[in-house]
């Protein structure tokens, strides 16, 4: 069977923005391209029809089920813990490029400007280098695990069917008076 022969991989329709993209059918969850939000794609199921993607039929942003919670509870975690690792390595290169620039500074006190003081530094440099990638993809896990799920709300919410409280001062009025009545 050549490239050719095989089948495209499906179209997928995004339940936030309704984006339509393609995705390999061996993968579970990816990124929409259009909007950037987690959306759960998986093997096409041979009992589904081919022009009805299982994405559309995922519960709705107003009925999530407890798998769709968990399986953003794990990836806000997973996300929280990717962003530790990164400051943790962080903060592992900067000591590393510290102290390679302590062991130059010694060496060169020393008058010892050899070739070992030159590859301290260049150590250095290179993990000076490598800080600010790993300082913006620990924002980015930072800004994924912060971000709601839930739209923003598209007006102000309505109060109209709300009481101001007065209604529950009238009751207790309504007690009160009730109480001074089978007292006299």
């Amino acid at each position: 069977m050549t490239g050719r022969d095989r089948d495209p991989p499906p179209a997928w329709t995004c339940p936030y923005c309704g984006a339509v993209f393609t995705a390999t059918t061996d993968i579970v969850a990816c990124l929409c391209p259009s909007c950037g939000r987690q959306v759960v794609v998986g093997p096409a199921d041979a009992s589904e029809p081919q022009d009805t993607p299982p994405v559309t039929q995922i519960a709705s942003d107003d009925e999530l089920d407890g798998l769709r919670v968990r399986q953003i509870a794990v990836m806000k975690r997973s996300a929280w813990r990717s962003r530790s690792y990164m400051l943790i390595v962080l903060v592992g290169l900067l000591t590393i490029a510290g102290q390679m620039i302590w062991m130059a500074i010694q060496q060169f006190r020393r008058g010892d400007a050899a070739l070992i003081s030159y590859l301290y530094l260049a150590v250095a440099g290179g993990c000076l280098a490598l800080t600010r990638p790993i300082w913006l993809r620990a924002q980015r896990l930072k800004a994924e695990a912060q971000r709601s799920d839930l739209p923003a709300p598209t007006g102000p919410p309505d109060f109209s069917s709300l009481s101001d409280g007065s209604q529950r001062w009238k009751n207790l009025e309504r007690i009160h008076d009730a109480g001074e009545a089978q007292r006299d």
